[in-house]
């Protein structure tokens, strides 16, 4: 029986020196471990790692794809998926592909109201941009919620402040850059 487990970490430590200096050689090792088919959680990261070098390479389509397959090895509600539905979302909008930018960022922000202790400054700010800040109904409604339910994950007194929500954004980014939000 294989030990994934040692055989990951062993990877996982190349390939992160290896996305520094040398992309190409990088996807060579990721690809090597993904074809022994991998528990999910060990697939899941190294789909990651191999669209970060793609996105590296300039293969925004590869990328795309193998975090959507990330994605969908994800647990709903965990800082993990938030943080592969904040890649999507800037890959899809970098790719030209608003739509997808769209769904994926509001992804990240009902992940973000309904996860565990996940701040959700960086999908609100991604979000604001990419509507120009106009934001209204059920959209408007979402974020007003991330922005009180990060204020709460930040443990910060008193009422957060809804009407300027990219000034919001950018307050709970300040706040939860000390704080380590991450779970799974």
């Amino acid at each position: 029986m294989r030990d994934y487990e040692s055989e990951w970490r062993a990877i996982a430590l190349r390939v992160a020196r290896l996305l520094v200096t040398n992309d190409k050689e990088a996807i060579t090792e990721l690809n090597g471990f993904l074809r022994h088919n991998p528990p999910s959680h060990y697939e899941r990261e190294a789909l990651a790692y191999r669209a970060h070098a793609k996105e590296n390479l300039g293969d925004l389509s590869g990328a795309i794809e193998d975090l959507r397959r990330s994605y969908q090895l994800s647990e709903a509600g965990t800082y993990r998926r938030y943080t592969l539905e904040l890649c999507l979302g800037a890959l899809s909008a970098e790719a030209g592909d608003h739509d997808h930018a769209r769904v994926y960022l509001l992804a990240a922000l009902r992940t973000a109201r309904d996860g565990e202790n996940i701040s959700g400054g960086a999908a609100l700010r991604r979000f604001v941009e990419e509507t120009g800040g106009r934001i209204d109904g059920a959209d408007r409604t979402l974020c007003e919620e991330v922005v009180r339910r990060s204020w709460s994950v930040l443990n910060q007194s008193g009422d957060p402040d809804f009407s300027d929500l990219a000034d919001a954004a950018e307050r709970l980014i300040a706040l939860g850059g000390s704080k380590q939000n991450r779970q799974e």
